[in-house]
Formats: C-alpha cells, structure tokens, sequence
C-alpha cells in the first residue's frame, strides 16, 4: 500500500538477500508525520523482489545523500508518485490506472503466472486468504477448465497405457508406473478405465 511504501526505510531493503521487509506505516494527519505499526500482524511481512528490481532499488538509494538505517526513501508525498507515474504511463502509451492499481496488477499477474492464492495472499499481507479470494475470485475461474482439461488427459493417458499392457504385467503388476512411482497400484488404472467406458456408454 501507499502507506507502507511511504513508510519504507533504507534497512528495510536488503538487495543482497532479495528482499524488502514491511513493518510500519506512514500517515499524515493535521500535519504531522506518523509511523505506525500495520494494522493486522499479516502485514508485517518480508517478501522477496527479482534481480532487476533489486538493480534499480540499489540504484536509487545511492543517490540519495547519506542515507542511514532510518531514512526514508521514498519520503515526498502521494501526489509527487502519483504525478509522476501519470506522466510515465502517458509516455509509454499504458492505460493509465491509478498508482495503487500496481498492487492489483501484481496480484493479477501472480494468478496469471500459476502462482497459489496463499502465496499471494501472503505477498499481499492480507490477514486471511479469504480477502484475497473476495477480491481476486473472479480471475481463477479460468483456471477451472485448465484443471478439467488436465484431468482428462490423465484419464486419456491412463486408459490408453492400460490398455496396452500384456497379459503377463497386468497380473504381476509389474510396469514402467510401478517402478518410477513405487505405491502405484495398476488398480487405479483399471478403475480409471472402467469408469471412461462407464460414463462414455461402453459398459
């Protein structure tokens, strides 16, 4: 959140381990500048960033002037980021949204990208996974024919391997299934082919 970026000091980063750690927020209230602790223990969180946003923090914390462990690096106000993300979406000819529809997009290219709902819960710091599925349900859907689809390969694939199988391995057990998967009984290929021809009227 804006807050949490706002809130974000240069101990916060570590570019070496790939991570930035969320722990505080910051609030402007009749003037004065407030860090507060998140509102739920979620929030706190560190999650971890890819190279090149490690590159371009690393980058941008060298230029500021003698930074410590406390000091704020993104220290101006909302409208600065936001005024300036509006000019660089305008120059790159993206749709403009707002600045905090960053988050949203990230949580949408996570789902996109096959990533779980906890993991992206987690990222997010909500505090239960359900408020991550009241916002983001209506993505997954998608995902519910892909699992159907996949399923129906392995009942395809496990019929047809049956199928080919001598005589002798169908009693021994003994197949390629069995020794690359120790624990795998050829019973559940026969019950996968049994219940093709069922539902497909071949019974």
């Amino acid at each position: 959140t804006k807050a949490e970026l706002q809130a974000l000091t240069a101990s916060d980063v570590d570019t070496e381990a790939g991570t930035i750690t969320i722990s505080k927020t910051y609030h402007r209230k009749y003037g004065v500048e407030m860090i507060t602790t998140p509102k739920t223990p979620k929030a706190n969180r560190t999650i971890t960033i890819p190279k090149f946003l490690c590159a371009a923090l690393q980058e941008y914390i060298n230029k500021i002037y003698q930074p410590d462990a406390d000091t704020r690096i993104f220290p101006y106000s909302h409208s600065c980021y936001t005024d300036a993300f509006r000019s660089h979406t305008k120059k790159a000819g993206v749709k403009p949204i707002r600045l905090h529809g960053l988050r949203h997009s990230h949580a949408s290219l996570l789902i996109e990208l096959g990533f779980s709902v906890l993991l992206i819960s987690e990222r997010l710091g909500h505090e239960n996974v359900s408020t991550t599925l009241n916002i983001y349900a209506h993505l997954f859907p998608s995902k519910q024919s892909e699992v159907a689809e996949k399923l129906d390969l392995l009942q395809t694939n496990n019929a047809i391997y049956y199928q080919n199988l001598t005589t002798e391995q169908r009693k021994t057990q003994e197949t390629p299934i069995n020794k690359a998967f120790p624990g795998f009984s050829i019973e559940i290929l026969r019950i996968s082919v049994f219940l093709y021809n069922f539902i497909t009227f071949k019974i």
